[in-house]
């Protein structure tokens, strides 16, 4: 669980790790190579990794998408979080458990759109 007195560089990990499960469970095959594609481009896994994780099977390829990107720290925990948002928004939303929210601008918007036609 995350205190207050938890340093901020650990919130984008702890982020990934508490999405992890229905992160693994519900992304497609087509939006993880998206995001390997996206990860590559901003420098966050290697040719290598990328290639590696494509080998894997559709949730086998998620674990490591997740736990080699939250391994790296903040800064590619945060590309990964902000891909996601980019690439899958609604699968971004269903991951959202445990009140963990990954993509705030977008997540507030949905509220709001929800809270006008109530």
């Amino acid at each position: 669980m995350t205190q207050q007195s938890d340093p901020p560089e650990k919130l984008a990990e702890e982020k990934l790790l508490r999405v992890r499960r229905p992160f693994v469970e519900r992304v497609s095959d087509p939006v993880l190579n998206q995001i390997l594609d996206k990860l590559l481009e901003h420098g966050v896994i290697t040719d290598e990794e990328m290639q590696s994780a494509r080998t894997r099977g559709r949730a086998d390829k998620a674990r490591d998408v997740m736990d080699t990107v939250r391994r790296k720290g903040r800064a590619a925990s945060s590309v990964l979080i902000s891909t996601l948002c980019e690439v899958d928004p609604v699968l971004s939303r269903e991951v959202t458990s445990f009140n963990v929210v990954l993509c705030p601008i977008l997540n507030k918007a949905v509220f709001n759109l929800k809270s006008d036609s109530s």
